[in-house]
């Protein structure tokens, strides 16, 4: 028996360690090369952790009561974890060499710790010397290994990301400490503080001057700068690098006056990660309903939703903070936008118990069509070499083991979360939103935003008996699965029919091995015999239905592009025809492209590209996200590319991986790769010139407010009032000392006097369009509410997922939705408005109108007797006669 630790990072406070032991049997796996790997399947219920947790949810108290706990458990159980340890406890399945190396380190780790607290080193994080040593340990390690064992470019590794999440941990830790002690002492000091007794009136004043203390440190801890965190989170980082075997903080100079900083892990790394491997999650469902968001008359937040714990001490704020567009952090809340976030969160789940019975059995073949594994149950088993490889940063044997690792990270963190909640009658996801009203579920590894595994295991609790249209849109999301969404539905559900019967024979690995999404095909296939072998089945899978090119579906109305929109689906269609396919639709113009410019002798060698829709869909689909020329000259390179390191000539040269895209044996240079991707991006725009026309007016506005030191401001069809202002950075050197090394850190600091106008423009239509998703959620949650409709409803922004006997009725408010917001010609109009206003706020008589109220250009005194003049574009004019929210409605492809 071999036993693994895996530690999990609770809810609300980041990387918390739930530390949960599993019991791991030795099997062969079925395919033959990996017979020398061991299979680990995760039983958890050896598991102190899992038991712990378990119990309170098998209690009699109330969900109430069991949330509460579990939340506050979670808080310290893996550190009950990390003293079995310490004191050489026989309960977390360690031999005896195993249990002696760790606890001799983790004993010396402490007395580091404490000493570097007596020193004074960690005076820029009020509260840290209330921590245990080893809480903070665990905390470091939390964080460190599964960074360590994920990123594989040393010179990529975001080792400032890294600081700052061990700094804002060890910052919500303290928070939470003092908060508990003040607490206590509040108690305290209420039951003294009548009392006459000379000694209560000492204890009293005594703890009063305590409890005065305490709350001057918590103030200091909220109002702690982004830079003390980072520098807080060096330096435990780097002190345990210093102290431990485990991992090294080590420093490459890569130029003149920069250097960069990453882990590098060291020869005891294996010896952790075989005992406390690392779950790789934030938080777990909750078992009662998430608490209400409330906000007030002003639409600011007076009450915190999500977890109890985050309701009492306000840890995480409704909408995710943002570094980049600070500004935006203070902007107000929507009445509509929290009752859709109440909305979303209460919608109850449970998990898909015969398909995880299925997937953890031990004859579950874990391969898919073309041999890959589908779930990764087990760490590499070169893990302990990653240290030696990465002196080398060009070995590929350290890609594979970190992506394997990641991979392993995450599906474990996916199973283990499903097993503990297999048996809760309900659970549910919190969910928060970003600056511009996009909704994310949970950071909990198993959340419907998450992979395919997660999806699969995810059930509604609210299950209907299947009617005929709920049978339907179950066959048509089978084929989906299988990977025939682009044919038309008629010849899906054709499909589905004629295979039914090894469809619904799950134990034949044949059928769902060759689906595209073998997971989900499953958990269709499941459903299916559910209802055969019992027409009262009682269906409970979310249904997934995804918009065409969402990008292009919101732009395209925008203009009222009629040509545009019939390639993204939508126009009226039925279920005998093909879904349109973009990305296919501009292989012709983009073949014709290349051929004229293989023509060239530098670029003979396109002529040998096999032009594909996978070559072309990402660098398409992301154009509207703000993808570049260079965006999608490094997305081809790193996907089709590696470099050709034996030819000695001038300049970078590549030679294609998939040889069905071009023969291996022919050579790239960089200039012909990037004229590849410049005709990519030229693509769309030459075949939609109004799609061009648009994305210049609005670059040209955002040009303009630049040069004016404006925002940009726009206003979402449910009324949030969203602003855009993307400050500029300076570097700075910052330097701290542990144990008696020297730690330079390189920091960035906004300037929130001053724009950046690059970002600005590069950033404002990706992030215009996704306001527009989550406008529509917005709005169709609030028909759906206003209609008092009880529906189940789950979205990954432009995907939407309901029972299947509910999809017609989802499909419907979906396109209402888009409809209300483009259903006539003026909706550039309303934001070209808007726009005048916020500079005329700004300038007043400065700013200079034309007689139909258009204005035209603004006037900036230089001190001079001639102002400067800046023009203001003038408003997008838009065909009128808009045909395309009069179709939108029988479309069946506008989500597919």
């Amino acid at each position: 028996m071999i036993k693994f630790y895996f530690t999990t990072f609770h809810m609300k406070f980041p990387a918390r360690l739930f530390s949960t032991s599993f019991t791991l049997n030795n099997t062969n796996i079925i395919n033959e090369k990996d017979v020398k790997y061991i299979t680990k399947n995760f039983l958890l219920e050896n598991s102190n952790g899992f038991n712990l947790i378990k119990n309170i949810i098998n209690s009699d108290e109330t969900s109430e009561v069991k949330q509460k706990k579990i939340e506050v458990e979670l808080n310290n159980i893996w550190h009950t974890e990390i003293t079995d340890i310490l004191q050489k406890k026989r309960s977390l399945g360690l031999d005896a060499i195993g249990t002696s190396i760790l606890a001799k380190d983790f004993h010396n780790l402490i007395g580091d710790i404490e000493n570097f607290i007596n020193k004074g080193r960690t005076n820029k994080l009020p509260g840290v010397e209330y921590l245990k040593p080893s809480l903070i340990i665990s905390i470091v390690l939390g964080k460190v290994i599964p960074f360590s064992l994920r990123h594989s470019d040393i010179l990529n590794q975001p080792t400032h990301s890294l600081f700052a999440e061990i700094g804002k941990t060890l910052k919500y830790q303290s928070i939470f400490e003092l908060h508990h002690r003040i607490g206590l002492i509040q108690n305290r000091v209420e039951e003294i503080k009548n009392s006459t007794e000379k000694k209560l009136v000492s204890e009293f004043n005594k703890l009063t001057k305590v409890l005065d203390e305490y709350k001057n440190t918590l103030k200091n801890l909220e109002e702690l700068s982004g830079e003390s965190i980072i520098k807080v989170g060096l330096g435990f980082t780097a002190l345990l690098s210093e102290t431990s075997e485990f991992y090294s903080l080590e420093e490459q100079i890569i130029a003149k006056n920069k250097s960069i900083r990453y882990i590098l892990p060291k020869n005891k790394l294996n010896t952790l990660i075989n005992n406390i491997t690392l779950m790789d999650t934030i938080e777990l469902p909750m078992i009662i309903p998430p608490l209400e968001w409330k906000i007030d008359d002003n639409e600011k937040i007076i009450e915190y939703g999500g977890t109890i714990l985050n309701n009492k001490h306000r840890i995480r704020p409704l909408r995710t903070k943002s570094v980049e567009n600070s500004d935006a952090n203070d902007m107000t809340y929507n009445k509509e936008l929290v009752d859709a976030v109440n909305f979303k969160s209460k919608i109850p789940y449970i998990i898909n118990l015969k398909l995880l019975d299925f997937i953890t059995r031990d004859e579950f073949i874990n391969r898919d069509k073309k041999d890959n594994v589908i779930i990764y149950k087990h760490i590499h088993p070169d893990s302990a070499l990653l240290g030696e490889y990465m002196k080398d940063r060009k070995n590929p044997k350290i890609s594979e083991i970190t992506t394997h690792n990641s991979k392993f990270l995450y599906h474990s963190s996916i199973i283990s979360i499903a097993k503990l909640m297999k048996d809760v009658k309900e659970f549910y996801m919190t969910v928060f939103i970003d600056w511009r009203g996009r909704f994310y579920t949970s950071s909990c590894a198993l959340n419907i935003q998450g992979g395919e595994l997660a999806r699969s295991l995810l059930l509604f609790k609210e299950g209907q008996k299947l009617n005929d249209i709920g049978l339907k849109a179950l066959k048509i999301y089978t084929a989906n699965a299988f990977g025939l969404d682009k044919r038309s539905k008629e010849e899906r559900l054709d499909w589905v029919e004629q295979n039914l019967h090894k469809i619904i024979d799950i134990d034949n690995y044949e059928i769902w091995r060759e689906a595209d999404e073998p997971l989900l095909f499953l958990a269709c296939a499941l459903e299916l015999k559910g209802y055969k072998e019992d027409p009262n089945f009682i269906s409970h899978l979310p249904i997934l239905m995804d918009a065409t090119c969402n990008g292009l579906q919101h732009l395209s109305a925008m203009v009222n592009d009629f040509v545009l929109a019939e390639k993204v689906n939508l126009l009226k269609s039925t279920e005998n025809d093909n879904p349109r396919d973009l990305y296919s639709e501009v292989i012709p113009h983009i073949k014709q492209e290349i051929l004229e410019a293989s023509k060239s002798y530098e670029h003979t060698n396109l002529e040998r590209i096999n032009v594909e829709r996978c070559l072309v869909k990402r660098g398409l689909m992301t154009i509207t996200y703000g993808a570049t020329e260079r965006g999608i000259y490094d997305q081809i390179v790193s996907k089709f590319f590696q470099k050709d390191e034996w030819n000695k000539t001038a300049g970078l040269h590549f030679v294609c991986i998939d040889s069905d895209i071009a023969p291996k044996d022919v050579v790239f240079t960089q200039k012909n790769i990037l004229l590849w991707s410049k005709i990519i991006y030229n693509s769309l725009f030459k075949i939609h010139p109004n799609l061009n026309t648009l994305m210049v007016y609005f670059n040209s506005i955002v040009k303009v407010l630049c040069e004016l030191d404006l925002p940009v401001n726009w206003v979402t069809p449910y009324g949030l009032v969203i602003q855009q202002k993307y400050n500029k950075f300076t570097k700075y050197n910052e330097t701290t000392y542990v144990a008696s090394k020297r730690y330079k850190l390189v920091l960035r600091k906004a300037d929130t006097t001053s724009i950046s106008k690059q970002k600005q423009i590069q950033a404002f239509i990706p992030n215009f369009v996704h306001s527009m998703d989550g406008s529509n959620i917005v709005l169709l949650i609030k028909t759906i509410r206003d209609e008092g409709r009880k529906i189940n409803f789950a979205s990954i922004h432009d995907c939407f997922a309901t029972h299947a006997n509910d999809t017609a009725w989802l499909s419907w408010y979906v396109k209402q939705s888009f409809i209300r917001i483009y259903s006539d010609s003026s909706f550039l109009r309303r934001f070209h408005n808007y726009i005048q206003l916020r500079i005329q706020a700004k300038y007043g008589e400065d700013a200079h109108f034309d007689k139909d109220g258009v204005l035209t250009h603004v006037t900036i005194d230089n001190g001079t007797d001639i102002p400067d003049r800046i023009d203001i574009p003038k408003p997008l004019v838009v065909n009128k006669d808009n045909k395309i929210y009069k179709e939108i409605l029988h479309s069946e492809y506008f989500i597919n």
